[in-house]
């Protein structure tokens, strides 16, 4: 008759006969948790669907525009032009980059000076003794304290708390926060091995502009897809969870009582901080 009950069962004899066990662990219950977790909500799915542009909900609107080629002359122009860039610093290095602009830039001013001078002198009509560039020097290019001061307020907050957010992390005020980061940087050194941080930008910024548009024009086929994708993964699991959790409750049945009494209290204060 031992052997043949069940194991939650003669927990709860051995909860209502000691005396030296406190009175929060001789509460019987009728049927015991599931030891896995509840898992009746597995395959349910969410079906509330969201487009691409709310996951861009509080960003400024000209860059949701820039993203989703509302004007694609200007979207274009962005693209290229930061990818430009970036490919520039990946195949040279910083200085050689700020050099070649420079000169680049005083060539096309050069040539610009020098073109209005002779023409200048060729024709009366157009002789002047203004700078061709007058409008650029009239440009107040100078920074007030004021424009400083609002151009770095905003940045304040999500500083000061970034750096409340390290400090917790790095000095390990909580242990599963410091062990998940140290997870995420643990899997940073293999992403690093593979890409360096300009590979990683170029990649996020054409995804940036092309997935959200694709994604957009195509959310009914990726959705279907995605959906059936979930399915598949979540019934697994559901199966998963039906072959091992019996599995589970033989074993717990084997050890010693005082073992399946500790077990039995770690999962009542597990599915009480659950609910």
């Amino acid at each position: 008759m031992y052997e043949e009950e069940n194991g939650y069962e003669l927990v709860n004899k051995m909860n209502s006969s000691s005396e030296d066990i406190p009175s929060s662990m001789q509460d019987e219950r009728s049927e015991p948790p599931p030891l896995l977790g509840d898992n009746s909500d597995i395959l349910d799915l969410d079906t509330s669907r969201k487009g691409p542009r709310d996951w861009f909900v509080g960003c400024n609107p000209e860059v949701v525009s820039l993203i989703f080629w509302e004007c694609p002359r200007r979207s274009g122009v962005v693209f290229v032009t930061t990818l430009a860039l970036l490919l520039c610093f990946a195949c040279y290095s910083l200085v050689s980059i700020v050099a070649y602009s420079a000169l680049l830039l005083l060539i096309a001013t050069f040539s610009f000076r020098l073109y209005k001078t002779v023409q200048g002198t060729i024709s009366a009509k157009h002789a002047s003794d203004s700078h061709p560039l007058k409008a650029l020097f009239e440009l107040d290019l100078t920074l007030k304290p004021q424009q400083l001061s609002s151009m770095v307020e905003p940045l304040c907050d999500p500083f000061n708390r970034f750096v409340i957010r390290a400090r917790s992390i790095l000095l390990v005020e909580n242990f599963a926060d410091s062990t998940k980061f140290a997870g995420l940087m643990f899997a940073l050194t293999y992403i690093g091995a593979c890409f360096n941080a300009l590979t990683l930008l170029i990649l996020i910024w054409v995804a940036l502009f092309v997935f959200p548009k694709s994604y957009e024009k195509n959310q009914e086929l990726v959705d279907a897809l995605v959906g059936q994708l979930a399915m598949k993964v979540r019934q697994g699991m559901h199966e998963l969870y039906a072959a091992v959790e019996p599995k589970v409750s033989a074993a717990i049945d084997r050890l010693p009582p005082a073992a399946r009494n500790a077990i039995v209290q770690v999962q009542g204060k597990a599915d009480d901080k659950t609910d």
